[in-house]
């Protein structure tokens, strides 16, 4: 589906405040396509609904006739800022318990309609029409409710203005219909699903949009104007006017039981998981969610991926429980900036998925597992989000974690040896807006507290971890520009080996023998990160400049996601886009997303980064974009994972992306393809990921996505004997297929299929010792040495100083295949029975 865009938007420094007063300024056209005649601030007054109307797709309802009209919607796409071709009219009603609004679609060619049977939440090829709520009137939040003509629904939020959560989902009704003008689509939103600042009664005055797609004349089109060269997205809604009676208390209690069949190499083994969600209404502002015993069995496993890198990768949370409301502790540390491997993009001080993670400790060398567990127990968790009476949004989370152990077998009797202890997580965040939505200040403190940490854990687990920040926008300047800034700071503390263990990390740089810094033994470890974007967010020409620092001794992944530590980094970007009336080129847009320039807090180089992309969107509703990145020498503090600094040379990396017209309802395409070379190396790498979506018929609906890759590393890094650092060529190939199918019976019942076969193989030669890692000449780095083998798992090596090292063969398959079944019949509105079959299989060889 083509989601409606927006404009990034940027961090403060909490002083700026101050900059300019509040004023409620009128739009102006920032392209030369926008009609100021629509663009202006415009309001509708929501009618009292003294007679519910009957939520049945049709808009007969004498209700209907008394409620003003909400009309002149604006053009997203394909002319940014025009007048929609296409009528659309919607009104809204309001009685003590509920919002309804109607809305007329017409379409000169009903015939053509998009009209697919679709999964809940699947915002696939299709007509659609999404109402929106700012509710709180803040300028910066909003629910959102989308429908499609067969009564298909999908929800999400946004948060910070922008930033959209698919993820979100609400407790309501809708019903559409397919007529001779058009489509219709009718509402109802219970109020408990949204929230207010202040008590939900008497006059109030929301933010409100209705969006609208229609992929056969590829255009999307909305009533508050938002299209590209406007800032922000819920900053942009107009006014909508309601008397409310006061929000109805909101308590649901979920219950659940699963039962659990799991099949392996010891034959069947059932079990019987019980459990609870409540959510509860604090008035009308706050909801109160807890969980308790819940099992986080996933329709979809995490996708298999090969990382050669020391980075850890960043998995997408999928629990119902941790996404519901996840806006109110988000925390943008994320920079868009990528090089060598790592990206800054995900770094946050908050991470969800750390909570249930798998079991961390380390088991004897000795000892043969039985059975270690693939996720520590969640015993309970609870969370508090809302709104005060003065502005301020509040995030209250907490959850505890079991204490796990394994049973291990030996030569002794079995025994239990604890691999995470129990650890009780909270999180605070608190938010507020100014200058209606213009300027934001919020602050977050997160901490993890370890019980229990004894029996050999005190060597791996630090006692506890906290972290502290400050986060802050500023717009100005008509909001054509903004200010944004975080501050963070950490705090890490355990016994002397914990804390070294940490310290260790490549990440921090302290243990590499030509660091700059020390690393002092210490029971706990500070640091602090910080970041200030200045950015022009509207208009056909944006921009912005951006300078991270992040110290050596910074450490949030305990309850974070953090890849970088020991950076000072400048970050640039830029693009223009162009809309053209005539031609086969409908809109250009090129420019730069990738410039900067880092080093360690100590002065040496660790990235020299350029960067240019090109994207055309044709009159065929094809698009293409082009991307070029050239990463020039710059030292790599972790490629030794440990060892010293490694000068890497000019890399070279291209990257194209080919989509079909969207509007095709039988099929669509996309082509993904990017080649890089490190010539000096003797570095490259093919990619090609295809994916081709299909409807067999309305009911069923199929997507395939093969994936290759071949790759060449030239110093891979593989061993470190006797203090001496060996890398290698690896020849690295990887296969993999995703294919998915979905059978809809009804808009409320569904049959999903998902198979995921993976294949990868490592081959290691050309194996050579670090010699000069820093020195000019590329072929004066390594050495080469004579290698043999000693068993199949065993090198042995003959260093050019005649001294002999031997270590493991890396030489490795893998191979993988996760499949899923799934069967959900919502048999009333929240409520829903699901049956799940999985099978997942890895398996690899060295």
């Amino acid at each position: 589906m083509l989601r409606r865009p927006c404009a990034h938007a940027l961090w403060i420094l909490p002083w700026l405040f101050a900059v300019q007063p509040a004023r409620a300024a009128d739009r102006t056209c920032p392209i030369p396509t926008c009609d100021p005649k629509l663009i202006g601030y415009r309001a509708l007054q929501a009618a009292d609904a003294v007679e519910a109307p009957l939520i049945d797709g049709r808009l007969d309802d004498r209700a209907w006739t008394a409620a003003a009209e909400a009309s002149g919607f604006i053009q997203g796409r394909p002319v940014p800022g025009a007048a929609s071709t296409l009528r659309t009219t919607a009104r809204v009603l309001v009685d003590a318990t509920t919002v309804y609004v109607a809305v007329q679609l017409d379409d000169p060619n009903p015939a053509g309609i998009r009209a697919p049977f679709l999964r809940r939440d699947n915002e696939g090829l299709s007509d659609w029409v999404f109402v929106e709520f700012d509710s709180r009137r803040d300028r910066r939040s909003a629910f959102s409710f989308g429908l499609n003509p067969r009564g298909v629904q999908v929800d999400g939020v946004f948060t910070d203005d922008v930033n959209y959560d698919v993820e979100w989902n609400a407790v309501w009704r809708a019903e559409a219909r397919i007529g001779p003008r058009g489509w219709t689509a009718e509402f109802a939103i219970p109020l408990t699903q949204l929230a207010f600042s202040g008590d939900a009664s008497g006059d109030q005055v929301w933010g409100f949009n209705v969006y609208r797609y229609s992929p056969q004349h590829g255009e999307s089109s909305n009533w508050s104007p938002r299209f590209a060269g406007l800032p922000g997205c819920v900053s942009q809604f107009n006014d909508l006017h309601v008397t409310l009676r006061g929000a109805p208390r909101r308590l649901e209690i979920t219950p659940f039981v699963a039962p659990r069949v799991e099949s392996g190499a010891a034959g069947r083994d059932g079990t019987l998981l019980a459990g609870a969600d409540v959510s509860a209404g604090l008035g009308s502002s706050f909801v109160l969610t807890a969980t308790a015993l819940p099992d986080f069995g996933q329709v979809e496993a995490d996708p298999a991926q090969i990382n050669l890198t020391t980075f850890e990768l960043f998995q997408t949370e999928r629990r119902p429980f941790f996404v519901e409301n996840a806006g109110a502790f988000a925390f943008d540390a994320g920079l868009d900036f990528a090089t060598r491997g790592t990206s800054f993009q995900q770094d946050t001080p908050f991470y969800s998925r750390r909570i249930g993670r798998p079991p961390a400790g380390r088991v004897p060398d000795d000892a043969a597992p039985e059975a270690r567990p693939d996720a520590t127990t969640i015993l309970g968790a609870a969370k508090l989000t809302g709104r005060t009476r003065r502005g301020w949004t509040i995030g209250m989370f907490t959850a505890a974690t079991a204490r796990e152990d394994i049973v291990v077998a030996s030569a002794a009797p079995s025994h239990e040896v604890p691999l995470e202890p129990a650890a009780l997580t909270t999180v605070v965040r608190a938010s507020r807006a100014f200058r209606n939505g213009e300027s934001s200040l919020g602050g977050i403190v997160a901490g993890v507290d370890r019980l229990r940490v004894d029996g050999g854990l005190e060597e791996q687990f630090g006692t506890g971890a906290w972290v502290l920040g400050l986060d802050g926008r500023h717009r100005f300047a008509g909001r054509g520009y903004e200010l944004r800034g975080w501050m963070l700071g950490s705090r890490v503390e355990g016994s002397r080996a914990a804390i070294a263990a940490v310290a260790a990390d490549p990440r921090h740089g302290f243990t590499r023998p030509d660091a700059r810094q020390a690393w002092t033994p210490s029971t706990s470890m500070t640091g602090a990160a910080g970041q200030v974007r200045f950015a022009r967010v509207a208009g056909s020409w944006q921009w912005s400049l951006a300078g991270e620092r992040i110290s050596p001794g910074f450490e949030v992944n305990d309850l974070g996601f953090q890849r970088n530590a020991d950076w000072t980094l400048v970050k640039a970007d830029w693009h223009h886009e162009t809309t053209t009336t005539d031609g086969w080129v409908r809109r250009w847009t090129f420019g730069s997303k990738n410039l900067g320039v880092g080093w360690s807090t100590s002065g040496e180089p660790r990235a020299k980064t350029v960067d240019a992309f090109v994207r055309a969107d044709f009159r065929s509703y094809w698009d293409a974009t082009l991307e070029w990145t050239r990463d020039l020498p710059a030292l790599s503090m972790e490629w030794l994972r440990g060892g010293p600094a490694l000068r890497l040379p000019t890399r070279d990396t291209f990257h194209a992306v080919v989509d079909t017209d969207t509007r095709n309802a039988a099929w669509s395409a996309i082509l993904d393809a990017s080649a890089s070379r490190e010539p000096d190396s003797g570095s490259w790498s093919v990619s090609l990921a295809p994916q081709l979506s299909a409807r067999a018929s309305e009911r069923i609906e199929w997507s395939l996505a093969p994936a290759l890759t071949d790759e060449t590393v030239g110093w891979q890094y593989v061993a470190q004997p006797d203090g001496r650092f060996v890398v290698a060529r690896l020849r690295q190939r990887t296969v993999s297929l995703t294919a998915r199918t979905d059978v809809i019976f009804t808009v409320h019942a569904l049959l999903q299929l998902y198979v995921q076969p993976f294949v990868s193989t490592g081959a290691y030669d050309r194996y050579q010792v670090v010699a000069a890692p820093r020195a000019a000449r590329p072929s004066d780095r390594v050495a080469a040495i004579t290698t043999r083998l000693l068993s199949d798992d065993r090198i042995a090596a003959r260093l050019p100083d005649g001294s002999a090292v031997s270590f493991d063969r890396p030489d490795e398959v893998l191979e993988s295949m996760n499949a899923t079944a799934v069967f959900r019949w919502e048999y009333r509105p929240g409520s829903f029975v699901t049956a799940v079959w999985n099978h997942r299989l890895d398996a690899g060889t060295a």
